[in-house]
C-alpha cells in the first residue's frame, strides 16, 4: 500500500491554469445519445491535443479534463515556464473559439501542487480554482498578481533589449486585471496566411449571431460583446502595424 503513495519530490512549485469552457455544461448535461456523447468527447480530446506541443518545452506538463473544467500545470523550473504557458493558452483560447465556438475563462497562477496520474492537490491548485471563480464574467484568462510581480523582476534584472516577456502577450483590462491577449499573438503568427481575415470574420460572425441569440440574457450577452470589442481592437492594431511595415 505504501508504495502507491505519491512521492513528495513530485509536489512542486508550478505554474497552474484553471480553465472553464463557457457554456460547455449544457452539452454535457444534455447527452442523450451516442452522437451527443461523441461531440463532447471530441471537444475534450481536442483540448488535450492542443497542449501536446508542450512536450517540446517541458517533459513534465500535466493536463486534467473534468467535464467543463481543465487544469494544466508545468513545474516552475525557470522563468520561461510562465511565458510558454501563456503562449499555449493563447493558442488554445483562439482555436476553441474558432473551431468549436467555445469561449474560455480562467486563471493563471503559481504555487505548490501535486499533479500526476489523476491526482491533483496543493495550494497552487486551490489558488487557481478560486481565482477562476472570482475573475469576473468576461471570457478571459486572468494572470495572478504574483506572476505579474515576477515578470517585472525578470524585466528589470534579466531581460535584454528586444527580448519578449509575458507583457508582450497580455493586456490590462478596465478593472486593472491583466489577462492573456488571445488574439494578438495568433494574428502575428498568421500574418502572412491568406485565410486570417476569413478566420476573424468567422469569429465575429459567430459572436454577433450569439449576441442576437442571447439578447435577453445580459450575462451571456456581455461575454460576446466583450469578445467582439477585444477582437476588433486587436485586429485594428494588427492591420495598422501591417500597413506601417509595408510603408517602411
Amino acid at each position: 500500500m505504501l508504495k502507491d503513495i505519491p512521492n513528495y519530490s513530485d509536489f512542486k512549485k508550478s505554474v497552474i491554469a484553471f480553465i472553464d469552457l463557457q457554456g460547455f455544461t449544457k452539452y454535457v448535461d444534455n447527452i442523450a445519445d451516442e452522437s451527443d456523447f461523441i461531440k463532447v468527447a471530441k471537444t475534450l480530446l481536442a483540448t488535450k491535443k492542443q497542449f501536446e506541443h508542450f512536450r517540446n518545452n517541458f517533459n513534465q506538463y500535466e493536463i486534467t479534463c473534468i467535464s467543463d473544467s481543465i487544469i494544466i500545470s508545468v513545474p516552475h523550473t525557470d522563468k520561461v515556464a510562465t511565458y510558454v504557458m501563456i503562449l499555449a493558452l493563447q493558442q488554445f483560447q483562439y482555436e476553441m473559439l474558432l473551431c468549436f465556438g467555445i469561449l474560455t475563462r480562467g486563471y493563471l497562477t503559481i504555487g505548490n501542487i501535486y499533479h500526476r496520474e489523476g491526482l491533483i492537490f496543493g495550494e497552487g491548485y486551490i489558488r487557481a480554482y478560486k481565482g477562476e471563480q472570482n475573475c469576473g464574467v468576461f471570457p478571459r484568462i486572468v494572470i495572478d498578481d504574483k506572476l505579474i510581480d515576477e515578470a517585472k523582476v525578470v524585466i528589470k534584472e534579466y531581460a535584454k533589449e528586444g527580448c519578449k516577456t509575458i507583457f508582450d502577450e497580455i493586456v490590462q483590462d478596465k478593472d486593472c486585471k491583466y489577462f492573456i491577449n488571445m488574439f494578438k499573438g495568433v494574428l502575428l503568427k498568421k500574418a502572412d496566411e491568406d485565410n486570417i481575415c476569413e478566420e476573424i470574420e468567422q469569429i465575429l460572425s459567430f459572436c454577433n449571431e450569439s449576441k442576437k441569440k442571447f439578447s435577453n440574457d445580459e450575462k451571456i450577452l456581455s461575454k460576446y460583446a466583450w469578445t467582439i470589442d477585444h477582437l476588433e481592437s486587436e485586429y485594428k492594431n494588427f492591420q495598422s502595424n501591417k500597413l506601417s511595415i509595408k510603408s517602411y
